[in-house]
């Protein structure tokens, strides 16, 4: 194991009244966030005002930079106790073709707070994945989750990294970008981009090197300028339905469908069609190969 020590000093996020921070909340927030090596265990100590951060193993020096970003953020307010998990039966059947490389996650959840439209979940894995589907099964009588809510799946590259600039003034409803020539290096590791000034992905149709643009399914939702900074985004699963008292497998396992390079963090949101009225969990699992 490795241990790495922060005094209470260095929880700057804290939010009044809080002035430590909440064991249960930063080990939630270190296992949700795209550390790879695992939690072991957190030990505080109030006289001295230390908060020592156990891991399986040392982590890498990103991830280090991970983990004192996660301390800064802390607010050190309480965990509140999960809602009860929706009941949720994971499907037996392989999806790929037995010759093929099958693995599944052990599951994952997603905390879903009363009144919150859109809630967000980020895994990553060390490997490269080839492709990706998921599957659940929610009861038909569950009346938590609306048949209208839906899933979104995004790949982000390792670091989240800017990958170039806008390269010239774009008005709104135009679907021609032109952008520097660094972005094209990183169109291999997916199909999507997103822009800093605003949060929509948007799919890329085509590419043009040479030209230096790229061509988009729909027109901007709001203008861009020269210098707007650009990201690059695999959505691998979009606007899935969560159909109640159906078995659900989600996603095309097809070879190279859904590709991710190693490290990148999948982002899973899930947004829900009219904010629910109480929490709940909702349960799934994700299935790749790779």
């Amino acid at each position: 194991m490795q241990d790495y020590l922060y005094t209470y000093a260095a929880f700057t996020g804290l939010v009044a009244p809080y002035t430590k921070p909440d064991s249960d909340r930063l080990s939630d927030e270190i296992r949700k966030s795209a550390i790879v090596t695992a939690l072991d265990h957190i030990d505080m100590d109030d006289g001295a005002q230390d908060c020592n951060i156990w891991f399986k193993a040392a982590l890498s020096s990103g991830d280090e930079t991970l983990l004192a970003g996660i301390v800064a953020a802390h607010s050190g307010e309480p965990l509140v106790p999960k809602a009860d998990p929706t009941p949720v039966k994971i499907v037996t059947s392989n999806l790929l073709d037995p010759d093929s490389s099958l693995s599944a996650t052990d599951g994952h959840d997603v905390e879903i707070q009363a009144g919150q439209l859109i809630t967000e979940h980020d895994i990553s894995y060390p490997f490269e994945i080839d492709a990706l589907a998921a599957r659940y099964f929610v009861p038909a009588d569950e009346s938590r989750v609306s048949n209208a809510d839906r899933f979104d799946v995004i790949g982000i590259p390792g670091g989240d990294p800017f990958v170039g600039y806008v390269t010239a003034n774009v008005a709104q409803g135009e679907t021609v970008i032109p952008v520097s020539e660094t972005v094209f290096a990183y169109l291999r590791h997916g199909l999507s981009l997103k822009f800093a000034s605003h949060d929509k992905v948007y799919k890329i149709k085509f590419d043009d090197p040479v030209a230096g643009t790229l061509t988009l399914f729909e027109g901007l939702e709001q203008a861009i300028t020269l210098g707007d900074l650009i990201h690059i985004r695999r959505v691998m699963m979009e606007n899935l339905q969560v159909a109640k008292g159906v078995e659900r497998s989600l996603g095309d396992l097809s070879a190279g469908s859904s590709g991710l390079c190693a490290n990148a963090k999948l982002k899973i949101r899930y947004r829900c069609a009219v904010a629910p009225t109480e929490s709940f969990v909702l349960n799934f699992e994700l299935i790749y190969s790779y």
